[in-house]
């Protein structure tokens, strides 16, 4: 199950940078602030955002803290833009992108109630990359990148470090 906070979370992030008081979701808030350089990482996998704008960044940890249920596919990490409603969900996964794929897709579509309005995005950080046009054939990269379109956002695969600049999520924003 998703943490029944969020919207009340985030709310409270924004104003305070600290986790509602009644949250028992753990440790899901990772840091909420606008330093150049946010950086979640695993396994020697990387995931950057230059935050050239100097905008609010949230990082929340969504396997094992937004969402702690073993038997639901989720992805790593979100990180937020509040204010300018952008959302970026992140996958450091080993060599199975096909899952990484599916993980996302479940993340965002139990999150959808709280994702009104927001351009979304996903990344996936992978040991090694496939050739991209193989994807093409996958019903799991199809029904992603469908669910992001939606969302006014886009797919991103990179092996080993995909770095962004959040400049670059405001070309699609409202």
């Amino acid at each position: 199950m998703m943490c029944d906070l969020f919207i009340e979370c985030m709310e409270n992030i924004l104003s305070t940078n600290k986790q509602h008081s009644k949250c028992d979701c753990g440790d899901c808030l990772k840091n909420s602030d606008t330093r150049s350089t946010v950086k979640v990482e695993e396994n020697n996998k990387k995931y950057i955002i230059k935050n050239s704008l100097t905008k609010k960044l949230t990082v929340l940890k969504v396997d094992g803290g937004m969402i702690e249920d073993a038997s639901r596919q989720k992805c790593d990490y979100l990180v937020i833009q509040l204010e300018d409603k952008i959302s970026i969900f992140v996958e450091l996964k080993g060599s199975d992108v096909k899952h990484a794929f599916e993980q996302l897709t479940e993340t965002i579509n139990s999150m959808h109630n709280n994702l009104k309005d927001h351009s979304v995005y996903a990344r996936v950080v992978c040991s090694t990359k496939q050739n991209v046009p193989n994807y093409n054939a996958c019903p799991q990269y199809v029904r992603l990148i469908k669910l992001l379109k939606k969302y006014n956002g886009d797919l991103e695969i990179k092996s080993r470090e995909l770095t962004d600049d959040i400049s670059s999520f405001y070309k699609y924003s409202n």
